[in-house]
């Protein structure tokens, strides 16, 4: 429950705000990642980063071993390591739970009304069979079709979360096909990989690099591997521009922004426009997602009200006919 309404991922934003302001005022990484391990609760997350730490390891490979981390957050940081970019990612990282969490509690908000209104269906209308037919009748009436449908929603979770275990290549591009979510994954995909090409590229590592790191930071397979093949094209003598204009999951605003940066020298700046930019419109993305989302669980639930209320009156006409 504290996952679906979002309480995680605000924990989960408040360590790495708190990791940030303590790499900006200046504080070593051990001590910083002590004291939050120390304090408990989300800190927690980071124990095997102190351990690893302690013994010797680089940050980027300790990050890169915590277990506890998810692989999004490994790759962002040990990008940002290689950039001295830490506090701007960790940041980053704070906006993206901060984002997850509202987007979960919106979306349960737009979904609690309808899905009360499918339970009430199914639920008042059986009363008088409980008070006829007895307890197992009124089990048969209401909660098998109630905990058939949480099954169907229980497989296709399950189902999808194998595929993306045995094959996320193949998962992702499925979750790029998608209306609407498609959308904002794309875009929010974008987003993170153009963030950490600009933050390497403006700290001098070189663009091979960079989109290597890049790549490998994606939080959708299909996108990163996009990155890979502009550093595959880049290698082959091509400039950037001409690498990202092969790519179709590049947006053509994405082409023009690399390839006017290229060739005026301000790379950095227009990548930090167009990542905004991406990120704003993954926001309305998300929000008509909702909105979507919310409509058609409300038209199911009107619709299963609508069929309960039909067939009751058929059955209470048919009785009355029977009758006479």
């Amino acid at each position: 429950m504290r996952s679906l309404l979002g309480f995680d991922d605000v924990q989960r934003a408040s360590l790495w705000r708190r990791l940030s302001a303590m790499e900006r005022a200046g504080i070593p990484i051990q001590v910083s990642v002590g004291r939050l391990v120390d304090q408990g609760g989300e800190g927690l997350a980071l124990t095997a980063v102190r351990a690893d730490l302690a013994e010797g390891l680089g940050m980027d490979e300790a990050f890169g071993r915590a277990g506890a981390l998810s692989p999004l957050e490994r790759r962002l940081i040990g990008a940002a390591t290689k950039g001295g970019r830490l506090p701007e990612v960790l940041d980053d990282l704070a906006e993206h739970f901060d984002d997850r969490a509202a987007t979960k509690r919106a979306l349960v908000a737009s979904l609690a009304y309808p899905v009360f209104l499918m339970h009430a269906a199914v639920f008042f209308p059986s009363l008088p069979v409980l008070v006829t037919d007895g307890l197992l009748a009124f089990i048969a009436a209401v909660l098998l079709p109630i905990a058939a449908v949480y099954g169907v929603i229980g497989a296709v979770v399950l189902g999808w979360r194998a595929l993306r275990a045995a094959d996320p290549l193949a998962a992702d591009r499925r979750l790029l096909a998608l209306p609407v979510a498609g959308a904002v994954v794309h875009k929010r995909a974008l987003a993170t990989s153009l963030n950490v090409l600009r933050l390497l590229h403006a700290s001098g590592v070189p663009a091979f690099e960079a989109l290597e790191a890049a790549g490998a930071a994606c939080p959708n397979a299909e996108v990163g591997r996009a990155f890979d093949r502009v550093r595959e094209a880049l290698g082959q003598g091509l400039s950037m521009g001409q690498a990202f204009a092969g790519e179709p999951l590049f947006p053509p605003e994405v082409v023009d922004v690399i390839t006017t940066g290229e060739t005026s020298g301000q790379l950095d700046d227009l990548l930090l426009r167009a990542t905004r930019r991406l990120e704003d419109e993954a926001k309305l993305a998300r929000r008509a997602l909702i909105v979507v989302a919310g409509l058609a669980t409300f038209s199911l639930a009107a619709g299963l009200v609508a069929w309960k209320i039909f067939s009751f009156w058929s059955g209470y006409l048919d009785a009355i006919r029977k009758a006479f």
